[in-house]
Parts: C-alpha cells; sequence; structure tokens
C-alpha cells in the first residue's frame, strides 16, 4: 500500500482532533483546565481598575478620609493577584493527570497501528519511517503541549477579552492601533512557524541515523562485529555526520524563533512606550489621571501579553498539530490497511495451497524475486523448497503469509484467494519458523509463549522439551522464568542470561509446537544453526507431525529427501519438481546440489 505523502490534515485540524481525544478520555479535567485557565486570565482586570481607584483616591484628600474602603480595595487587589496566580497553577494539577492519560492512549494506540497493519511491507518504507519518529513524538510529547496550549488559549482570550474592554473605556484609538498590530503579529508567526516545521522533519530523517548508530554501538551482536573489524571509526564519523546536520537543523530553527522574539518584543516595546507618552500628555493636559496612566499601562501590557501568549499557542497548535498529523495519518494508514486485507475467516485446508503465477518483488527492488512461479502444496503432505541463496524460497513463505501481497498472479488457498481472507485468521492456521526469527529479550517462558500466548506453563514446557531445548533452559539461573537477555533484569533484580545460536533456534521451532495441530506447519531454515544430531532429530520430528501441511524450506538437502514433493526454486520460478529418487534420476540441478551436499556432510 503507498504511503501517502502529505499529511491529509492541516495542523490546525489535527489539533482539534487531539482535543476532541483528551475530552473523550476525561472530561473532567479537560473542563478544569479551561475554567481554570478562564479564572487566571480574567480577575486581572478587575485588579487592576481597582488599584486605578485606589491610586485616584489617595491622591483625593477627601477620599483618603474613607480608610475602610481604600483598605478593603488593596485586600482584593491582592486576593484578585493571588487568584490569579493560584488558578495557573491549580490548572497545572488537572493538565499534568491529563497529559498522562493521553500519553497512555496515543503511544498505546501509536504501536497497534503498528503491529495491525496486515503486512510487514508499509513497514519497509523509509518515509513511513520518518513520520513514525515524528509520530512516537507527538505521542510522547505533545500531552503535555495540548494541556498546556489549552491553558494558555483560555487564559489569554480572557485576558484579552476583559481589558479590551478596559481599553475601549480608556481610549478608543490607542485599542484599534493595538489590535492593529496583530495583523503583522500573525503573518510573522505564521512564516516563521512553517520553517520551523520544516526543520524540524529534515532534522527526524538524521535523528533516525543517529538512534541507529547509537544501538549498533551498545548491542553485543553489532560490537563484537565492530571490534572484530575495526569498523567503529568509521561509523563514529557517520554518526558525527548526521548529528552535525540535525543539531545545525535545531540551531536554524532555535535562532528563527529567538529572532521571531526579538521582532515581537521590539514590536511590543514601541507600541507601549507610544501608548504610555501619548497617556502621560492626556495626564499633563487634565485629561485623564495618574490611575488612568497605570490602569492604561496595565491593560497595554496585559493586551501585548495575551496576543503573545495566543500567537505562542497558535504556533504550539501548528508545531504540534503537524506532528499530531503524522499520528493520525498513521492510525488512519493502518485502518485503511485492515479494511483493505480482507474480511473473510479463513477455512480449514482441505485440498491444497496453490502459487498461480505469481510475480513479486520487494518495496524499492527493481528485481523480481518471484517470475510467475506456479507451484502446488498438496493438504497434509511433506513440501520441500531448496535451491540457492536468492532463488526466492523465503519469499514464498512471505507471501503465503502474507507479510507481502504479490504484484501479480493469486495464492489460492483450496481455490480462494487469500486475500479475501482476514490475514489473523489465515494466520492462525499456519505455525512455523521463520528464517529470520526474533530472539526476545524477555524471560524463556515468554519466549516460547509466543507462540501461542494462550498456552500454559506446561505446554510452553512439553513443546521445549519436544524442540530439545529444555534441558537447556532448566540450567539457567531461574530456569524457564531467566530473563533471555545480558542487557535486562528480571522484576526481582536477577541479572539475565544468554543462549547459543542453535539454543534460540529450538526456542523458535519450540514456538511453533505450540502450534503444531494448525492446517500448515512452515520451517524456513529452522536447522541453520543446528548441529548433525539436533537436525537428525528435527527431521524426524517434522516426520511425526503428520495430519498437518508441512513446508521446509531448506539448504540441506539431505534434510529434505524423504519429503512427498520437492521443489527445485531458481530465478523466482520452478526449475525441477518431483521427489528425490526421481529428481536424482533425472541428473540436472538437484541431482548436482544434493551430490555436493552429500559431499560436504561426508566431510570431517
Amino acid at each position: 500500500m503507498p504511503l501517502r505523502a502529505r499529511a491529509d490534515r492541516s495542523s490546525g485540524r489535527a489539533f482539534l482532533a487531539a482535543c476532541r481525544l483528551a475530552f473523550r478520555i476525561s472530561p473532567v479535567s479537560f473542563v478544569l483546565i479551561i475554567l481554570a485557565g478562564t479564572l487566571a486570565g480574567s480577575v486581572l482586570a478587575p485588579a487592576a481598575v481597582l488599584t486605578k481607584n485606589l491610586v485616584n483616591a489617595l491622591g483625593d484628600e477627601q477620599a483618603r478620609q474613607q480608610v475602610g474602603t481604600l483598605v478593603l480595595w488593596a485586600a482584593l487587589i491582592a486576593i484578585l493577584t493571588g487568584l490569579a496566580t493560584a488558578a495557573n497553577s491549580l490548572a497545572g494539577i488537572p493538565a499534568y493527570r491529563l497529559a498522562g492519560r493521553i500519553r497512555v492512549v496515543t503511544e498505546t494506540e501509536l504501536a497497534r497501528a503498528c503491529a495491525s497493519f496486515p503486512g510487514t511491507e508499509v513497514l519497509d518504507d523509509a518515509t513511513l519511517q520518518d513520520r513514525l519518529g515524528l509520530a512516537r513524538e507527538g505521542a510522547h510529547d505533545g500531552p503535555s503541549m495540548v494541556a498546556s496550549t489549552i491553558v494558555e488559549v483560555f487564559s489569554s482570550v480572557s485576558r484579552l477579552g476583559v481589558f479590551i474592554g478596559v481599553l475601549w473605556v480608556t481610549s478608543p484609538e490607542m485599542l484599534a492601533v493595538l489590535l492593529a498590530t496583530v495583523i503583522p503579529l500573525v503573518l510573522l508567526r505564521r512564516a516563521t512557524t512553517a520553517r520551523s516545521i520544516r526543520y524540524t522533519e529534515l532534522a527526524s530523517v538524521d535523528y533516525r541515523w543517529r538512534d541507529y548508530f547509537t544501538e549498533l554501538f551498545s548491542t553485543p551482536a553489532a560490537a563484537r562485529d565492530l571490534r572484530l573489524y575495526g569498523a567503529q571509526d568509521d561509523l563514529l564519523g557517520r554518526l558525527r555526520h548526521h548529528l552535525q546536520i540535525a543539531v545545525k537543523l535545531d540551531v536554524r530553527r532555535s535562532i528563527l524563533q529567538s529572532l521571531s522574539q526579538l521582532l515581537f518584543a521590539s514590536l511590543n516595546a514601541v507600541i507601549a512606550g507610544a501608548g504610555s507618552a501619548w497617556v502621560v500628555w492626556q495626564i499633563a493636559e487634565g485629561r485623564l489621571s495618574v490611575g488612568d496612566f497605570l490602569l492604561f499601562t496595565a491593560a497595554v501590557l496585559a493586551v501585548q501579553s495575551a496576543i503573545t501568549g495566543i500567537l505562542y499557542a497558535l504556533v504550539e497548535v501548528d508545531i504540534y498539530g503537524a506532528v499530531f498529523a503524522r499520528y493520525l495519518d498513521l492510525i488512519a494508514l493502518s485502518e485503511a490497511a485492515q479494511a483493505a486485507g480482507g474480511t473473510e475467516p479463513a477455512p480449514p485446508l482441505r485440498d491444497s495451497i496453490e502459487f498461480h503465477d505469481v510475480w513479486f518483488r520487494y518495496p524499492r527492488s527493481t528485481e523480481w524475486a518471484l517470475r510467475g512461479l506456479n507451484l502446488k502444496l498438496p493438504a497434509g503432505a511433506f513440501t520441500a523448497l531448496v535451491g540457492l541463496n536468492g532463488a526466492g524460497k523465503s519469499s514464498i513463505v512471505n507471501l503465503l503469509l502474507r507479510f507481502y501481497e504479490p504484484q501479480r498472479g493469486q495464492i489460492r488457498w483450496d481455490g480462494v484467494d487469500i486475500r479475501t481472507f482476514e490475514p489473523a485468521s489465515l494466520r492462525a492456521r499456519i505455525a512455523g519458523v521463520l528464517q529470520d526469527h526474533t530472539s526476545f529479550e524477555l524471560t524463556a517462558l515468554d519466549n516460547v509463549l509466543i507462540g501461542d500466548t494462550g498456552a500454559t506453563p506446561a505446554q510452553a514446557r512439553e513443546a521445549a522439551a519436544a524442540a530439545g531445548v529444555l534441558e537447556a533452559i532448566e540450567r539457567l539461573p531461574q530456569g524457564m522464568q531467566t530473563m533471555l537477555s545480558p542487557r535486562r533484569a528480571n522484576e526481582d533484580g536477577a541479572g539475565g542470561s544468554s543462549l547459543s545460536g542453535g539454543q534460540w533456534q529450538r526456542i523458535a521451532l519450540a514456538r511453533a509446537l505450540l502450534r503444531a495441530d494448525r492446517d500448515v506447519l512452515i520451517f524456513d531454515e529452522a536447522n541453520s544453526r543446528l548441529d548433525v544430531t539436533a537436525d537428525a532429530a528435527l527431521n524426524r520430528l517434522l516426520h511425526s507431525l503428520t495430519g498437518a501441511t508441512r513446508l521446509v524450506v531448506s539448504h540441506r538437502m539431505h534434510g529434505v529427501r524423504d519429503a512427498d514433493l520437492i521443489y527445485l526454486i531458481a530465478d523466482g520460478v520452478v526449475a525441477e519438481h518431483g521427489d528425490h529418487q526421481q529428481l536424482m534420476a533425472n541428473g540436472a540441478r538437484y541431482a548436482q546440489l544434493a551430490t555436493g551436499d552429500q559431499i560436504s556432510q561426508a566431510l570431517p
């Protein structure tokens, strides 16, 4: 499925979507944030008016006689000012709670979206990986930005509204001039924000390379290779190169933001200075009082602060909205992929699986991995795929499991195109060992139960025993509860352990044996790291799994000679097929490969 080149949503619409999400997650916290922000912004204007009246009264001998009133006004000023500060602080409590809840939801949904793609083809897309980095940033850092932005917007809007009323009474002319300055500020904000977002997107690519190279230096297997070949300096140079680019972009963004703030501050200072001079002139002419000067100064500062706050909030809306739009796009892309992945449940396999004129190449590759492939896997039979590296054997497995989709042709399950099946229901009928199986940094028990998370620990032990790895697991410090990672500890603090490559392959085999009752069992190079004794045991095991459709991919020809049907794959097509005796009698390519394998097995 092609990835969209641009976000479908504007940053503003994306931010509104984030606000709707916040309200849905915790409506009480959302409303409390709005009320606290509004209260913080609205109480300053009454305080400013009371300050004006108090100053004027203090300058009037008759008014000074009303001591109780003056003290009351002073107390109210202190209370209102304190209330504004308290409201801002109190807004932080529901804001923090809301941010935490949003973060749990967004990060979980982001992981769910990645896990819910029917295949893995989209995860090979470099553009998606760049967006995924921004989406992770939005899911991680965005929740606090949503809450703080909501507080800032409502505080600024309420402060702006009440002080505009004060300025309207004091000087409509200055109010008009002040509001006119909003236009250039908004235009400046939009220009600088667009460039800032672009810098962020460009830097994300280099930061992804930084994370990759940093991971290499801290991963034991990669670290050993780097030390063996002395490649650390070269990769350190690449790390430095990408860091320099990313940091350069970050510096540009910071400088741009600083220049914008400088322009904002300069324009505000000019306006405040001009307004203050005008008010002083009006006082000298006897048209305004000293209290009016204080009120006007407080109003100008409050309006400028409110405008700056709103503009800052709009910057946050643009930046976070652009990032959150990537998050929304990824969620939508996953949902669309699921909808297009098929909806019918896969039925039990009765007759065969057939590849009919299948053409396939991997994303961004110009070479065909399969070129009009035709083959048939009879139900209940033991079928083997053999051939040299790059012949297309694992591609057949990837297509059957719907990790990828063919560009042309069909894969038929009892005559029905598997693209009509819901992918999870299809895979529920399949078990096996993949060529590039994963060694999870979890306990030994968890690693086996990956094969069937609904199985019991007793069933996991049985599968491990059948795979020939239970004895090795029981020798570990905590047996099945040992963390299989030298870098991570168990919950009780006990250090982890590591396994050999062959033992990890048997762990992967144990996962498959937990699902040995499935219709199809796939073993893609499941013996590549096994010794001769373990390989022979695996062959005996494969022959014992009667009733299931077994598909074995192997480079070791001796392990498939008893297969019911053998396909020799070469250059993405079936070069030969038949049983071992037939193919040996033909004396063609299979016979040559099998003879070479026999010689290699006989060598000491």
